[in-house]
């Protein structure tokens, strides 16, 4: 498996990282809460202004568009430029799009300042390269279902609070919406801390002069860090194309099941309105059980499932012709699916990130998901009218194709069914027969430069005292015995011995010096 290098992952979270991860939560929660005030007023608001029912679409059409394009350099950017600046953009870039859009005096002028807040629409590819940055492989799929609950959240609670907002004026949720974007501005500007690790050794002068370090050759490069820390692995594309096909199924639903609803089984729109609500809410408990079952199953396994269930309630759908059968389907089953595969989907793209690229593939996971948001409406509306059960057997065909190319993926690539642990690096230090590392300079200079850093942060004089520390890490990695169930026993030992030596350093050592003190 092509996923990142394992020398690239992050180390345990920290206090301050949990804090970066929770502000950008908060940032994330206050983009969304502002992008779903105003979802539900955006028609009444458009028919002041005379537009027509293709130009209330092209109002939507718009917003997604400019945010599909923006994603392609949203994440670039910040591999290049850090995260914390992208983040800023974006919601600074709300905040003057919806402000102009609650001033605008025509249909010309909402137009314009739609395609201009469409393109400051992208901070979720950015946010998810920002947890990718913290947070450890194991415990990365919570994360990233938290976030994707954070914004079923936000959609949740957004249309009630902007429909209670327009009573005051049409323009109110607008200027509520630029409210948040501006806040969320100042929280990230004050309160983020950057976590690209690339910027940051940028920003480290004093170890700057390692990095101007040459000990590999131009032709080791070639293949090498160089290369492979840019290259998008095949992988990637795969999964691209599993999201634009299961986010096409997820659109049948967002673009006919009303429809649907009221001329099948005769709802009126505020029935609609609380299945949705109901559906949302469903998706949210399907983030929580991922969080929740993450550590136990893969999460291909979790993808696969969620993938096959939405495809049979999208087949079986049509069918139904019991109120009470048709809702339990859609909230229940449905619901759950698709909060299940969202987070899913979002972790499988980043377990194939490196820092260099992380910002680069999870916009083109943002890109696929919004490529099927623009075609996907369209797609169902037309088939809509040729049978209104035709939207749901498209989508259940688009998740059946999702479905093959996940099971391709797993059979092609069997080390995906497996669960990521905490210990998976000791595993391999100490399961199975040994069999010597194929090492490079390269490998020498990463290991010598993060040793170096290390030592440099906590306070020794490892360059003064090298002999010393060179003598003291021979004592401390005895050599490992060949037999694998003998070694297994001897890491776990080891670890042991480090874990209660530092603890007893730590706690034990400064408590004899206050006493002396």
């Amino acid at each position: 498996m092509n996923a990142g290098k394992q020398g690239d992952e992050p180390g345990p979270l920290t206090a301050q990282a949990i804090i970066s991860i929770l502000i950008v939560f908060f940032s994330v929660f206050l983009d969304f809460m502002g992008v779903s005030l105003v979802q539900p007023i955006l028609p009444f608001y458009a028919e002041e202004f005379g537009a027509t029912p293709t130009q209330l679409g092209a109002l939507y059409s718009s917003y997604s568009g400019m945010s599909l394009l923006a994603s392609l350099f949203m994440g670039k950017f910040s591999d290049r430029f850090g995260r914390k600046p992208m983040i800023c953009f974006s919601l600074f870039g709300t905040c003057v799009g919806f402000l102009a859009c609650g001033l605008a005096q025509n249909y010309g002028q909402l137009l314009a300042f739609r395609f201009l807040t469409g393109i400051f629409g992208s901070s979720i590819s950015v946010a998810l390269a920002v947890i990718t940055d913290l947070v450890p492989a194991p415990s990365r799929p919570k994360y990233l279902a938290t976030q994707g609950a954070v914004v079923s959240l936000a959609f949740i609670m957004g249309p009630g609070i902007g429909s209670g907002l327009a009573q005051f004026n049409i323009q109110v949720p607008f200027f509520a919406s630029s409210g948040l974007g501006a806040f969320g501005f100042l929280v990230s500007i004050v309160a983020l801390r950057e976590s690209h690790p690339t910027v940051l050794k940028q920003d480290d002068k004093d170890l700057e002069d390692m990095d101007q370090i040459k000990v590999v050759r131009e032709t080791d490069d070639a293949d090498g860090e160089n290369g492979d820390g840019d290259k998008i692995p095949v992988q990637v594309w795969i999964l691209c194309a599993v999201n634009t096909l299961t986010s096409l199924g997820f659109t049948a639903y967002t673009s006919m099941l009303a429809l649907y609803l009221i001329e099948v089984f005769a709802l009126d729109s505020l029935s609609v309105g609380y299945v949705t609500l109901c559906w949302a809410s469903m998706s949210v408990i399907g983030n929580v059980t991922f969080i929740v079952l993450s550590s136990r199953m893969s999460t291909y396994k979790f993808l696969l499932f969620g993938t096959l269930i939405e495809c049979v309630a999208s087949l079986v759908l049509p069918f139904l012709t019991n109120l009470w059968a048709a809702l339990s389907v859609v909230v229940i089953v449905v619901g759950a699916a698709a909060g299940v595969i969202t987070p899913a989907s979002s972790a499988l793209h980043a377990s194939f990130t490196t820092p260099r690229n992380r910002g680069t593939i999870l916009s083109l996971s943002s890109v696929a998901q919004n490529l099927a948001f623009i075609i996907g409406p369209l797609l169902h509306g037309t088939v809509y009218g040729i049978d209104t059960g035709l939207p749901f057997f498209v989508g259940g065909a688009c998740l059946f194709l999702a479905f093959c190319l996940v099971v391709m993926m797993l059979c092609k690539w069997p080390t995906l069914r497996s669960v990521p642990h905490q210990t998976d690096s000791t595993q391999s230090l100490s399961v199975g027969m040994y069999v010597a590392d194929t090492v490079k300079r390269r490998d020498y200079m990463k290991l010598g430069k993060a040793l170096g850093v290390m030592l440099s942060e906590r306070k020794y004089n490892w360059v003064t005292y090298m002999p010393r520390v060179i003598d003291y890490l021979n004592v401390v990695l005895p050599p490992l015995s060949d037999a694998p169930e003998v070694r297994t026993e001897e890491v776990k030992f080891l670890e042991t011995q480090a874990y209660q030596g530092y603890e007893a350093f730590r706690h034990g050592f400064a408590a004899s010096v206050a006493v002396q003190h």
